[in-house]
């Protein structure tokens, strides 16, 4: 495996572990609970946004695969966050095996986003932009769970 993309997977390896450690011991109450009703997303939410961006970065526009990806449901989504954790690692999983089969020069090829309208990016440019798009949600599971703690 390329040196640089064992250090893009050591990074969302650290991501996964600081998320899974932030959501560890919530309840379904808590997993669904979102702090201001209208504005915000619960942790279970989040999580399953994650799924679908790992779908739609690595699977899709790494990958090529194609996949079935419904982004408005992912934030009306609801339900026991032992599935949702399941369902992503099992998504994470997949987007491993392809993220660990790619070359240097791959890393360099492009591809056309269209949703976002982003034209022509590398490779490169998804997996990085995938890294900090997990960094922020991150801090939103982070404070979300401060938030319900708090309440």
């Amino acid at each position: 495996m390329e040196a640089e993309v064992q250090g893009y997977l050591t990074e969302f390896a650290i991501l996964r572990e600081q998320i899974l450690d932030a959501v560890k011991g919530l309840n379904y109450e808590a997993a669904n609970w979102r702090p201001l009703p209208k504005d915000t997303n619960s942790i279970y939410v989040i999580l399953c946004h994650l799924a679908g961006i790992d779908n739609y970065w690595v699977r899709h526009i790494i990958g090529g695969e194609t996949i079935d990806r419904d982004r408005d449901a992912e934030f009306r989504a609801s339900g026991h966050l032992s599935e949702i954790v399941k369902h992503w690692e099992e998504v994470f999983r997949a987007s491993k095996r392809i993220l660990s089969k790619l070359s240097s020069s791959q890393l360099g090829e492009t591809r056309t986003v269209i949703r976002p309208n982003l034209g022509s990016v590398t490779v490169r440019w998804c997996i990085l932009h995938h890294i900090s798009h997990y960094a922020v949600h991150l801090g939103h599971i982070q404070l979300t769970r401060q938030l319900w703690e708090q309440r």
